[in-house]
């Protein structure tokens, strides 16, 4: 009965320990896209304050860092520089328990007007 119980709680708690959650933003726009760092870094500013998961204290709640290790640098900065030009909102979702050169990390994003 014990072994049953010990492998229930560890079952439970397994999937907190695996899996990273994120949170979803939608209706910014892009106001800022921060390209060209010699370290291949990608970073960009929307136009509204977004709440900070992490509490990463870079970028004033307003910029979000891309981590070209979890990211496609190129395929962001395309959507990203689409939705500045022709002034899309976008919505996005970044991880709750990262960040990246202390901003936030985007996970996904995506043109929605």
């Amino acid at each position: 009965m014990f072994k049953i119980m010990i492998l229930s709680v560890a079952v439970f708690f397994s999937s907190f320990c695996y899996s990273e959650q994120y949170t979803y933003i939608s209706d910014l726009k892009v106001v800022a896209v921060l390209a060209g760092y010699e370290e291949g870094n990608l970073f960009f500013e929307v136009d509204k304050k977004i709440e900070n998961p992490n509490d990463c204290v870079a970028g004033r709640g307003k910029t979000i860092g891309v981590d070209p290790d979890r990211g496609n640098i190129d395929h962001v900065l395309s959507l990203l520089l689409y939705a500045h030009a022709a002034q899309k909102t976008v919505g996005i979702q970044v991880y709750n328990s990262s960040c990246f050169s202390n901003h936030m990390v985007i996970r996904r994003i995506e043109v929605t007007s």
